[in-house]
């Protein structure tokens, strides 16, 4: 056993269904969002502006806005 340069990498595949187990476990009833970072920069400026707490409350607010109905 021997220290790892912090300048070095290392991977392991892991399984999905281990992946999704843990997700289902730790996080249930969510879903994650993939996006470019400039998009997040901009509702992450938006959920400032308006002081919203959450993510969920800064999409709520959009669709609301938008005229979407909201459940």
């Amino acid at each position: 056993m021997g220290q790892i340069s912090w300048s070095r990498e290392a991977s392991y595949r892991l399984p999905l269904a281990v992946w999704q187990d843990m997700m289902a476990r730790y996080f249930p009833n969510t879903a994650w969002i993939h996006m470019h970072k400039d998009v997040f920069d901009q509702l992450y400026q938006y959920k400032a502006a308006l002081g919203l707490p959450t993510w969920e409350e800064v999409i709520v607010h959009l669709l609301q806005t938008s005229g979407e109905e909201v459940h």
